[in-house]
């Protein structure tokens, strides 16, 4: 699942084989960290992040 939304320790996602799906209410938990917008993440069975996967893009400021 692709994280389109994420604050606090919850956030909303799609499934990244259909992004006009409707978004899916997630739970983040301590250990696994805080997904950002964007990240795909692996979902357990009781909605919350079991692991966020490795990321594919990187985003910065131009200049400070």
């Amino acid at each position: 699942m692709r994280i389109i939304t994420a604050l606090g320790n919850h956030g909303l996602a799609v499934p990244d084989e259909d992004p006009t799906a409707a978004p899916t209410d997630l739970h983040f938990r301590r250990r696994t960290g805080r997904p950002l917008a964007g990240d795909l993440v692996e979902v357990d069975g009781d909605g919350a992040v079991s692991a966020i996967l490795p990321r594919t893009s990187v985003f910065g400021r131009g200049t400070a």
